[in-house]
């Protein structure tokens, strides 16, 4: 049995397609995140833009030098390649599992999904 998951690791609606105002449900689950952090005494800032900044953060992180490069070459094809094929597969929104070609879109479908291999049997 196999069941494929694809999700996103900067949002969970970054397959939303169709509509007008992506960034409306980026943005509140970001408020989640945050929300959930502050519960814990965290704070959870947004990724920086500035591409220096973001260099030093790989290298404070550990990254493997060379890192920013794969990004930009071989990382950067790759996530390229994954995001055609979730495309290809149907994709819409994350987290969504595909059991034998079935899509289930959704934490709250995980329920579903552990039925599924047994009613196929």
């Amino acid at each position: 049995m196999s069941i494929l998951l694809w999700s996103d690791h900067v949002s969970p609606y970054a397959f939303v397609a169709g509509d007008p105002h992506p960034w409306r449900q980026v943005r509140c689950s970001y408020m989640d995140a945050r929300r959930f952090a502050n519960k814990q005494g965290l704070t959870l800032k947004g990724p920086p833009e500035d591409g220096d900044a973001v260099a030093v953060l790989l290298i404070e992180a550990g990254a493997p030098a060379g890192f920013a490069a794969f990004l930009a070459g071989e990382g950067g094809a790759a996530h390229d390649r994954l995001r055609n094929e979730a495309d290809a597969s149907g994709v819409f929104g994350v987290p969504t599992f595909v059991f034998e070609g079935e899509l289930f879109w959704g934490g709250d479908r995980i329920g579903l999904l552990r039925e599924r291999p047994d009613e196929k049997g």
